[in-house]
């Protein structure tokens, strides 16, 4: 038969469905390496230590920001770019760049 079903629709769509779910929870993923990060230091007294050298804790609350927020970034642009051009999900290809930025740098603040 000349005829054949095609399942491109209902593919992309079970994709993107996933996709829309799966990607908040991935994004939560670095939630413990924050965690381990803060557990770390408190274990090994290094906060006391760099207090007792002279280390302002606007300093120390500033870098920490600082690092944590790049490492969100990095990850962010690496789904992003998997979730635009390799998977081509409707939330990102559909999507305003300027709003994803602005959503996903107040995800990466809360």
């Amino acid at each position: 038969m000349p005829i054949q079903p095609t399942f491109d629709g209902e593919i992309m769509r079970l994709i993107n469905m996933l996709g829309a779910g799966l990607f908040p929870i991935s994004l939560c993923l670095l939630l413990p390496v924050f965690i381990y990060n803060i557990v770390l230091e408190k274990e090994q007294k290094l906060i006391e230590i760099m207090k007792m050298n002279g280390m302002k804790m606007r300093n120390y609350w500033m870098i920490n920001f600082v690092f944590n927020f790049i490492v969100y970034i990095l990850t962010v642009f690496v789904f992003s770019v998997v979730g635009a051009f390799i998977l081509q999900l409707s939330f990102f290809t559909q999507s305003n760049w300027l709003f994803l930025i602005m959503f996903f740098v107040g995800w990466g603040c809360a």
